[in-house]
């Protein structure tokens, strides 16, 4: 069981991971690159947007294809973008990889009700809490430690860390999920309802609240 979860819970702390080592660097991030601060928090913010605005996407993958398309788009987006991101010269293009980055969010969050009942039959609510849990537990230590990495490697390399992490991820989540049953694919019939997207707007302000806060 361990084989087929451990993959999920790296590429989910290694988002948070990747996400969250921005946050003390923001001042860095400005000075850097000459921008506002509006433009640096944007980034971080874009996150939060992406699972707003995507989450249904987002859904609507794992419940067309299966799981794991939705788990490789996030891997492999999480890698392009955070490399990307690394090596990015200048900040419109820093921007563009990580909103690429941010893209990955929604597509390995959503399908983790399907994980959780195909894995933790029993207990589907232990598996989900823990693996936000483990996303919460990345963001905390790429904030914690994002500082002490800058003052040891610079900007550059911090901003690789994440990047080695989701290379690490990646071959995972190819492997780790091949043994994924043929039930994780799931039916859109009953899925959406027009209810589902009213107050969409809801979710596009409590993720702005948290990001700011």
């Amino acid at each position: 069981m361990l084989s087929r979860i451990i993959p999920y819970w790296v590429l989910v702390f290694s988002i948070g991971f990747g996400w969250f080592i921005l946050a003390p660097l923001v001042e860095v991030i400005v000075s850097r690159f000459n921008v506002p601060i509006t433009s640096a928090l944007s980034i971080i913010s874009a996150y939060g947007y992406t699972m707003a605005i995507l989450g249904l996407l987002a859904g609507y993958i794992s419940a067309k294809f299966t799981v794991k398309a939705s788990l490789y788009s996030s891997a492999l987006l999480t890698f392009m973008g955070l490399l990307g991101r690394g090596l990015s010269p200048d900040f419109t293009l820093f921007l563009i990889f990580s909103i690429i980055a941010a893209i990955a969010y929604p597509l390995a969050i959503a399908p983790v009700g399907s994980i959780a009942e195909a894995i933790f039959k029993e207990r589907p609510h232990t598996f989900v809490g823990i693996s936000v849990g483990i996303l919460f537990l990345g963001m905390s230590i790429g904030s914690s430690l994002g500082p002490v990495i800058y003052e040891l490697l610079g900007f550059r390399l911090t901003m690789l860390i994440p990047a080695i992490l989701s290379a690490i991820s990646l071959p995972l989540i190819l492997v780790g999920t091949k043994g994924y049953p043929r039930y994780y694919t799931r039916s859109l019939r009953g899925a959406f309802k027009v209810g589902m997207v009213k107050n969409w707007y809801i979710g596009l302000a409590i993720s702005s609240i948290l990001v700011m806060l």
